[in-house]
């Protein structure tokens, strides 16, 4: 197995522990048409599942050259996708991935701390995240 030059991720493809590093800028430029059109809702689920295998498949390829299109695509399903595909734009995406996860599962997450997004230093203290379940006068 080849040395990781990237940072990344680490993934499960085909029995392999890789790091699935974010795209590179010649990736983002080959596919840019494509990951704008997925983003503006104006590509259907089949041609979003065949780019984010492109996209998965590129960025492996960074740090594992020996990892096929084939043994992404067996990869890839419609349960991982978009997860896969947020993992390749790096990890300001992957953390807007998740909170949105999140929120459409009714969950608020407590912000990150600054050094994990990049947004430097809070000025304010993060509240505490909110009770799990429903209160005693919430209507079920």
């Amino acid at each position: 197995m080849a040395t990781v030059m990237h940072d990344g991720v680490a993934v499960r493809v085909a029995g392999l522990e890789l790091v699935l590093p974010p795209m590179s800028a010649q990736t983002a430029k080959a596919h840019w048409a494509r990951i704008t059109a997925m983003q503006s809702g104006q590509m259907d689920l089949p041609d979003q599942l065949e780019l984010t295998i492109d996209l998965v498949h590129a960025c492996l390829l960074r740090n594992h050259p020996e990892v096929t299109l084939e043994m992404v695509e067996q990869h890839v399903d419609v349960g991982n996708y978009d997860e896969l595909g947020a993992m390749c734009f790096g990890r300001g995406a992957w953390l807007r991935w998740v909170e949105v996860q999140a929120q459409l599962a009714g969950n608020v997450l407590p912000p990150p701390a600054p050094e994990a997004d990049g947004r430097g230093v809070s000025s304010t203290p993060a509240s505490p995240p909110p009770p799990a379940g429903g209160s005693e006068t919430s209507i079920h």
